[in-house]
């Protein structure tokens, strides 16, 4: 059925006992860290040693800054925005989306610091 709640991120609409609700946070966890790090990479498209699909994530932000189509047909384009609000909006740190995703942000942060990079952001 279409039940608007499908896709929603905390944990109030999602059953944590169901092995699916797992796999959609894990895949939104993922998402959120993807395109953090495409948002910081200084490498060009294909040059980055992180991760295969940095390239694809810094042309998804550049379509995503002027999108505004809820109905867009751009792969990841609608879903990546949706996760992007909640996990700016989002202040819960047990949030079982973004909470871990933030902690990863931050321990990367203070280690890219250490090395003297300049903590923009």
């Amino acid at each position: 059925g279409n039940d608007p709640g499908a896709d929603a991120i905390s944990s109030q609409h999602g059953n944590p006992n169901d092995p699916e609700w797992k796999v959609r946070i894990r895949h939104k966890q993922q998402r959120l860290l993807l395109l953090h790090h495409s948002s910081k990479c200084p490498y060009e498209d294909g040059k980055c040693k992180v991760t295969p699909y940095c390239g694809e994530m810094k042309k998804l932000w550049k379509h995503m800054a002027r999108c505004t189509d809820n109905e867009c047909r751009v792969p990841h384009c609608f879903s990546s925005r949706s996760i992007l609000s909640h996990y700016r909006k989002c202040k819960d740190p047990r949030c079982p989306a973004c909470g871990p995703v933030r902690e990863t942000v931050r321990k990367t942060q203070k280690s890219q610091r250490q090395r003297g990079g300049n903590g923009g952001g």
